[in-house]
């Protein structure tokens, strides 16, 4: 008897909650009229993710200040790819490198980097010691 009575009183405490969500006042879209269709297709320059660099060609894979991908299909295309697929200790070998990375970004990174070795160590150890 009581779990049906906890049941239903936690039921219309959940019904009230949404409606209580429903009822609230929605405030407007601050974005609507501030900037127009053709201001936004105007200023369609694809930039790098990761540092903002303008990107100058639409064939161009990497970024060339960081590095980074910047095309949409890049892990897609076969050999090209390969950067892309295998570069986890590049990137930290770049944090740890980077000036404007702050020291606990630098030490995280190599922390991680010795980690990723000392576990390739590990694994290519015991392979050897089974085979």
């Amino acid at each position: 008897m009581a779990m049906a009575i906890a049941t239903i009183v936690g039921g219309l405490a959940v019904l009230w909650v949404v409606r209580s969500f429903r009822r609230a006042p929605t405030r407007p879209d601050p974005w609507d009229s501030e900037v127009s269709r053709d201001e936004l297709q105007a200023m369609d320059t694809p930039v790098c993710v990761k540092c903002l660099t303008p990107v100058e060609d639409a064939n161009q894979h990497y970024c060339p200040k960081c590095g980074s991908v910047t095309g949409e299909f890049t892990r897609y295309i076969p050999f090209v790819n390969i950067r892309f697929n295998y570069s986890s200790l590049d990137t930290l070998w770049r944090k740890v490198r980077a000036k404007e990375t702050p020291l606990a970004g630098r030490v995280t990174a190599a922390i991680l980097i010795i980690a990723l070795l000392a576990c390739g160590l590990g694994v290519l150890a015991g392979w050897l010691i089974l085979y």
